[in-house]
């Protein structure tokens, strides 16, 4: 068995080469990102006496390409995902990204979050907590329903400021919660919780009706919409033909920076390369008049010396 490990700017992953392909393991793709690095010159030693002032003045700034995990990327560009069922620990860990992105500064805070939905089912306590975190909550949310969007997930679309839906989304309206049972000494404790979950899908219904503007009846149905039936109900608000996701402040700096950077690069390489050439060609200016000087002095040295070896040849004889 011979374990292959590839690694490249985008994707690192390794498999087993007698396996089939279908059988990789493949880890997450990561995303070139453009951050700021400081640096201070090399001739700088940190003393105690110098002033906060100078050492600033002694730094700069040098911007680069990293590599980052792709969910942090997206996360910083305000894009979040519910790609499962809407239970408790589901709703914390949204509520948790969205959080983030509320107390980031304001040159990293992007102007939108998009919550993209392809959720089925869920627990009321979920949807109720995210529902009504995100109505609370400054920064502008847009949900997106993407391919099945139905119970649960019906009610963290309904939590966004507007909402929208790919042309190929799916709605499914249905009874959340019925009970039948027949039980002569019931548990009080399950009664208590039954009680509970009773009120609160009862709470979720009254959301639906505020959202929507339509009966309670509605949701005892087992119904199916497309975007185009789901706008007319009054769930989504328009369909998302284009996805757009906007820059934040200092994604925009970073990047003309970068392009600043770049040229002021090319400019001095371009400098260097002209200096080079220059430097070469005086150098072989040089060489040539050097060259041309020593074979002067060589053909003057060995033309007097024949002329004296001619000279005494005459003379003796």
């Amino acid at each position: 068995m011979k374990i292959v490990y590839k690694q490249d700017g985008y994707h690192n992953y390794c498999y087993n080469d007698k396996k089939d392909k279908k059988d990789l393991g493949i880890t997450k793709p990561k995303a070139p990102y453009i951050e700021e690095v400081f640096w201070a010159e090399k001739s700088m030693e940190t003393n105690n006496n110098d002033d906060d002032k100078e050492y600033e003045d002694k730094l700069y700034i040098e911007y680069k390409i990293t590599y980052i995990d792709i969910d942090f990327y997206l996360l910083r560009k305000g894009v979040i995902f519910l790609w499962e069922d809407l239970t408790t620990q589901a709703a914390n860990k949204i509520i948790q990204k969205i959080m983030l992105l509320e107390i980031t500064p304001k040159k990293n805070k992007p102007e939108k979050i998009s919550l993209f939905i392809n959720c089925s089912k869920g627990s009321s306590l979920g949807a109720k907590s995210l529902y009504y975190f995100m109505k609370s909550i400054e920064i502008k949310i847009e949900t997106i329903g993407v391919k099945q969007v139905s119970g649960a997930g019906i009610f963290a679309l309904l939590g966004g400021k507007s909402r929208l839906a790919l042309p190929n989304s799916r709605f499914r309206l249905y009874p959340q919660f019925s009970v039948k049972f027949k039980c002569k000494y019931p548990n009080p404790e399950f009664l208590n919780e039954l009680q509970a979950e009773h009120l609160r899908w009862e709470e979720l219904k009254n959301i639906f009706t505020l959202e929507t503007g339509n009966s309670i009846e509605d949701l005892n149905i087992i119904s199916y919409m497309s975007t185009t039936e789901a706008q007319k109900y009054g769930i989504i608000d328009g369909i998302l033909t284009e996805i757009k996701i906007d820059k934040t402040e200092a994604e925009k700096a970073s990047e003309e920076k970068f392009s600043e950077q770049e040229s002021y690069k090319e400019s001095d390489q371009e400098l260097v390369d002209g200096w080079e050439k220059e430097s070469d060609q005086e150098s072989d200016e040089e060489w040539d008049e050097e060259s041309d000087q020593e074979w002067d002095e060589e053909s003057d040295q060995e033309s007097d010396e024949e002329w004296d070896e001619e000279r005494e040849y005459k003379t003796h004889f």
